[in-house]
């Protein structure tokens, strides 16, 4: 069972991120348009709004950072500290993977760039450019997650890369989707990909070592985002958001329907908190706040 707990948040344009960085009492939205907004954890008030003057395509969180993709550049900080990263990109930063020490970000243009990340390093030598993987997508970046010793990329070109990070070399290419990947996400060495195209796809990596279709559920309307966590007995669940508005829930192994719950719009983000918080964003501007309360 989930129930919603908060409505909050003033974006007039699409939320493109919810970062909840650790060692903070505090959560960061970004917006579209450029509004960065500061809320309190614990109430949802509003504490500030940031106006950045240009478009944004992402935002994510690791360890204490806040990182924000822009056009042509990635804006880290945190409470104390704000910086820009040194690009060579070429695009809107549309989106963020941090794994194994690197930083992965991908753009509007389809390029993925990569900079190597170490907190204690920071003051040295902030976050060292490592170059562009070779064989990017051929449209929009529109998700990077990680897992297996492999870097999984969805684009708006239909298709989902396989990178091996050690070489950071594309190993295979996944052409199942017939609309834009709009969402993947990785747990327990299954890879699942939601896609415009209103299907849900789950993948398993076979002996060979190649990526292989488990199996593809149609939703009849476009599936929009994917995220995991525990419910109250510990056991993994993923959420997948639908066009209407309505969040599936699922289980992870078996991959069967559990349930759902319904938003009043569209949900493009999910952010999972702690205790079973669950955020969301989308294209009314509006957060809601979720707490899973039973099973």
């Amino acid at each position: 069972v989930v129930t919603m707990e908060a409505v909050f948040g003033e974006h007039k344009t699409d939320i493109k991120g919810i970062a909840l960085p650790q060692q903070s009492h505090l959560l960061y939205s970004v917006s579209k348009n450029g509004k960065l907004q500061i809320f309190s954890r614990t109430t949802f008030h509003c504490i500030e709004t940031v106006n950045l003057w240009e478009e944004v395509g992402s935002l994510i969180s690791k360890g204490t950072w806040v990182f924000i993709g822009l056009r042509n550049n990635i804006k880290p900080f945190v409470e104390t500290m704000v910086d820009y990263i040194n690009t060579e990109l070429l695009g809107l930063v549309t989106a963020m993977m941090f794994v194994e020490g690197m930083l992965f970000a991908g753009t509007s243009y389809g390029l993925i760039s990569c900079w190597r990340f170490e907190d204690r390093m920071y003051m040295v030598q902030p976050f060292p450019y490592i170059g562009t993987l070779k064989g990017s997508h051929d449209d929009k970046v529109t998700s990077l997650v990680a897992g297996g010793g492999k870097l999984f990329s969805g684009s708006a070109d239909f298709s989902i890369k396989v990178w091996s990070l050690s070489t950071r070399r594309c190993v295979q290419t996944l052409r199942q989707h017939s609309d834009t990947v709009s969402s993947l996400f990785f747990w327990d060495q299954l890879l699942l990909s939601s896609s415009l195209d209103g299907t849900l796809k789950t993948w398993h990596c076979s002996g060979n070592g190649l990526w292989d279709l488990v199996s593809s559920r149609t939703q009849g309307q476009s599936v929009h985002a994917l995220c995991g966590m525990y419910d109250l007995d510990g056991r993994p669940i993923i959420l997948c958001s639908y066009q209407n508005g309505t969040v599936g829930i699922y289980n992870l192994q078996p991959f069967t329907q559990r349930g759902t719950f319904s938003s009043p719009s569209t949900i493009e983000t999910f952010t999972v908190g702690s205790e079973g918080l669950l955020l969301s964003g989308g294209v009314s501007g509006k957060m809601h706040a979720w707490r899973l309360t039973g099973n």
